[in-house]
């Protein structure tokens, strides 16, 4: 049986041969695509996952995703239309349907149920729901590998600060300066007064590379559009520094 890891990246090597089989007959604006699931690919994966119940399914359901984005296949997604995680999300749910159609899993409906065209509602919101829900845990995975990467082995320890914070919000600030010394710098104890700056540098760079993973997302520089976004995500409280830099003459 493999493992989550082992068929995301079984997944990573298919698009890599999707990509060079097809790059000679697509358009410009498809490749841009595909390397934005490629990288989202994730949320993309662990919503097939979840709406299918079935790891092997959901591997080849990713598959015939890529192929037909490729190809052209699915359409075009047109920016002046939406965003590109509501063309994916879009796409990936009426793949699952059609999935579920073929495979002949038909929900009856107890006669005391709500109708059918409340209970279809329902079923959109909840998958609107879940890959939303997916789509932001990649856009946070990203911008924390991100930290993770911009912490020197000779540097501030940003991302180890902010992650024991976040798994023990319930120390002091003295308890987290002695866990964080213990277990990433020994040689040289943190001191409370330095751990308070080191945070607000580590939630400063996280805030920054949030910013930047959404505007990748939606292939745009424009603070306004990232900024409505952000609201849309939940994301907005975390990055308000992050947009006022951005903004400063």
């Amino acid at each position: 049986m493999l493992t989550r890891e082992q068929r995301l990246s079984k997944i990573t090597t298919m698009w890599t041969q999707v990509m060079c089989a097809h790059s000679a007959t697509v358009d410009k604006a498809l490749p841009a695509q595909a390397a934005l699931v490629e990288r989202y690919q994730d949320a993309v994966y662990s919503y097939l996952l979840g709406a299918l119940r079935n790891a092997d399914a959901a591997d080849d359901m990713f598959q015939e995703f890529a192929l037909k984005l490729v190809r052209g296949d699915l359409g075009r997604a047109d920016p002046e239309r939406g965003r590109f995680r509501d063309y994916v999300k879009t796409v990936l749910i009426n793949l699952v349907i059609n999935y579920r159609k073929k495979q002949g899993r038909v929900v009856l409906l107890h006669p005391e149920s709500p109708e059918p065209a409340a209970a279809a509602t329902r079923d959109t919101l909840e998958a609107d729901r879940d890959f939303l829900t997916n789509w932001c845990k990649a856009l946070l995975d990203r911008a924390w590998e991100a930290l993770a990467t911009a912490q020197k082995p000779d540097g501030p320890p940003f991302y180890a600060a902010l992650r024991l914070r976040m798994e023990h919000p319930a120390l002091t600030s003295a308890q987290l300066a002695d866990k964080l010394t213990a277990e990433h710098c020994p040689e040289n104890p943190m001191m409370e007064a330095n751990l308070r700056k080191v945070l607000q540098r580590a939630r400063d760079l996280l805030g920054d590379f949030l910013v930047d993973e959404v505007a990748r997302s939606l292939q745009t520089q424009q603070l306004d559009v990232i900024e409505q976004e952000l609201i849309d995500l939940g994301f907005h409280a975390h990055c308000r520094r992050a947009l006022e830099r951005r903004r400063m003459p």
